[in-house]
């Protein structure tokens, strides 16, 4: 269904109706994407580790799964409400589910082309991000009401946006300074208060865990054999942006963001495939 209105509605403009309200066809969609992605048994990479997530704050009080070790409070919050209500990883899931569909449609909407920016989703943020890591997914869908609200040059708005999803997965942290990057004015005023953000996300939610971090991702040199594949697929529609970026008409707080973020995408790139031509490969 999705894949036919991209192809049945070739200029369609932005889908909201007055009011910011979606048409009953989107409201549809949005509860049967929640719902697929919130209600899925034994799917997806991390299954097993969000079980135990839940089972592991059954005995916990409220304090004790607050300061549980992974340091994302909002998701250890709402591993011990799912374990105290019985519903278990289901709970969890749908609503994630739901803030990630939320945020998806929400960013879809806001396109061009609602419809095919909904189909180019499914493939991969959805069958393989949302359903297979609930809590990037989540932070993903947070993200994307960011990025909506900053290319509305809501600057606040996206940094509340980020904060909250860094309280899912902390690396979203990582994102705020795109709000500098997006600004087109008051560059200093915004760079001093975005600035103090970060610093206090990074002492609530990052601090203690530096060292893990480290000893988990970096010292152990891990190589993902998909890396490449998976950078690739936004390095190559961000070569093309670069390319023909003045067929784009997009204002001047978009234009500038989506060229930073294309330019970080082939820096990622060109890292990846450094990176793996370095590494030696071991056979058995």
């Amino acid at each position: 269904m999705i894949a036919f209105q991209a192809v049945a509605k070739l200029r369609q403009a932005p889908i909201l109706l007055p009011g910011n309200r979606w048409p009953n066809l989107w409201r549809i969609v949005f509860t049967l994407l929640a719902l697929m992605i919130g209600l899925r048994h034994e799917v997806g990479g991390d299954w097993g580790s969000y079980m135990q997530n839940v089972e592991a704050t059954t005995n916990l009080s409220f304090t004790e799964a607050l300061s549980g070790s992974r340091g994302d409070p909002a998701d250890s919050i709402l591993n011990w409400v799912a374990s105290q209500s019985g519903l278990g990883v289901y709970l969890v899931n749908c609503v994630y589910a739901t803030l990630f569909t939320w945020g998806l449609l929400v960013f879809c909407s806001s396109q061009p082309r609602p419809w095919l920016a909904l189909t180019v989703s499914v493939p991969y943020l959805i069958t393989v991000v949302a359903m297979g890591y609930s809590r990037q997914g989540v932070a993903i869908g947070l993200i994307m009401l960011g990025l909506v609200a900053l290319t509305n040059k809501n600057i606040l708005k996206f940094v509340l946006c980020v904060a909250l999803a860094a309280m899912f997965h902390k690396s979203a942290v990582i994102l705020i300074p795109l709000a500098v990057v997006a600004a087109t004015r008051r560059r200093l005023l915004t760079l001093f208060w975005v600035g103090v953000t970060m610093a206090i996300l990074f002492g609530l939610l990052l601090q203690e865990h530096v060292d893990t971090l480290i000893a988990g991702y970096i010292i152990p040199q891990y190589d993902s054999a998909g890396a490449g594949v998976r950078v690739a697929m936004n390095a190559f529609p961000a070569g093309l942006f670069l390319m023909l970026r003045k067929r784009f008409h997009l204002p001047p707080a978009q234009r500038s963001f989506w060229t930073w973020m294309a330019w970080g995408a082939l820096a990622l790139q060109w890292q990846v495939e450094s990176t793996l031509v370095d590494i030696p490969t071991w056979h058995s």
